[in-house]
């Protein structure tokens, strides 16, 4: 009788078929693994692009305006400006500015494509406008002839602007004259616009806007000063001082007093412009309000005046903010990020993309 050899192993046959088995097995495993591999390096690629993408807008929003981002960053400003490239610069028609650049990253080299437009879509899915609390917020707003506000808040003026203190000065003198009307007070209570510019040192001028009431009651005047802002700013940035004021008395002259230190120089005076900005919103003069400057204290007298449209004794101008309407005031910004060799910029072969905005 036959017996099987217990160390017997296994035959050809069924090696090739359990090898044929495993091979089969590994396939889906190996596929796994590659894909892996190929999904983490792409999404170390498009980890990497986001940052220069980021990068990117953060560069833009350093810019404190649209000419800077078009103009000087291309051109040779402060920041990164050699590495611009514009591809297509702006087109009053179709609104729009299209920059390119290289930006390297954990040692890989993008190509970022910027486009600037300034004639966004302004409507939803569904295709109404786009409002905040009922106000149209669209690309629109860059027709229209508003204001440069930056003009106002440089770091070469002082805006002086605060809610006026009538009110207060009000039931002062009508707690020291009980006996007199609500009515008689105000309409007998007079105010003054006072500016005030010294020098602090050599260095610094201090500039401090108030107002002054005064009211009169047989023959004794009562007093109340209510400052708007009491500033600094070194005497080599000062060039302007916006002095924002609201309407009390709209159908006569209200005064205004400038004084200027005795020890700032011509020269200093000159290159200071003072405006006095009436905000006609809050309540419109009448016929026949006007503004009595006295600017016979220390060298007041060399400094420019400007109003609004009011008329004053001075020969002030009435040229104030600068109204624009170059259609430069807001825009999307779109932000595209392809590889260094690529030569066609499509949504098919971009690595990834970033919208954001930015407003004058």
């Amino acid at each position: 009788m036959n017996r099987i050899n217990a160390k017997e192993g296994f035959s050809l046959i069924e090696v090739i078929i359990a090898v044929a088995i495993l091979a089969v097995l590994s396939m889906p495993i190996l596929a796994y693994f590659a894909h892996a591999s190929v999904a983490a390096s792409d999404g170390k690629d498009t980890h990497r692009a986001t940052i220069v993408a980021q990068s990117v807008a953060e560069e833009l929003n350093g810019c404190e305006t649209f000419e800077q981002i078009e103009e000087k960053l291309v051109s040779g400003g402060s920041v990164s400006a050699s590495s611009w490239t514009v591809d297509s610069p702006y087109d009053a028609s179709a609104k729009k500015t299209s920059l390119t650049k290289k930006v390297t990253e954990d040692g890989y080299t993008y190509q970022a494509k910027v486009t600037i437009d300034y004639n966004y879509e302004t409507k939803d899915a569904s295709g109404n406008n786009i409002d905040v609390n009922g106000d149209k917020i669209d690309a629109q707003y860059n027709g229209y002839a508003m204001p440069e506000l930056k003009e106002v808040y440089a770091d070469t003026n002082v805006v002086l602007s605060e809610t006026d203190q009538a009110d207060t000065a009000f039931s002062n003198f009508l707690y020291s004259n009980p006996t007199k009307s609500e009515t008689e007070i105000k309409n007998n209570m007079v105010r003054t616009l006072c500016l005030s510019v010294h020098k602090k040192n050599a260095d610094v001028y201090n500039v401090r806007g108030y107002y002054l009431y005064r009211y009169t009651n047989n023959g004794k005047t009562y007093t109340y000063s209510a400052d708007v802002e009491d500033t600094e700013i070194e005497i080599s940035k000062l060039e302007n001082i916006y002095f924002f004021y609201n309407i009390i008395q709209d159908n006569a002259a209200e005064s205004v007093e400038v004084d200027f230190d005795s020890s700032i120089t011509q020269a200093e005076a000159e290159k200071i412009h003072v405006y006095f900005v009436c905000q006609k919103e809050v309540k419109k003069p009448k016929t026949g309000y006007s503004l009595n400057f006295d600017t016979s204290h220390g060298q007041a007298a060399w400094a420019a005046y400007y109003t609004n449209g009011v008329p004053t004794n001075l020969a002030a101008s009435s040229e104030m903010i600068q109204h624009d309407s170059s259609g430069k005031r807001i825009a999307k910004i779109i932000i595209d990020v392809y590889d260094e060799s690529e030569t066609s910029f499509t949504e098919l072969n971009r690595i990834t993309h970033l919208e954001t905005s930015k407003g004058e």
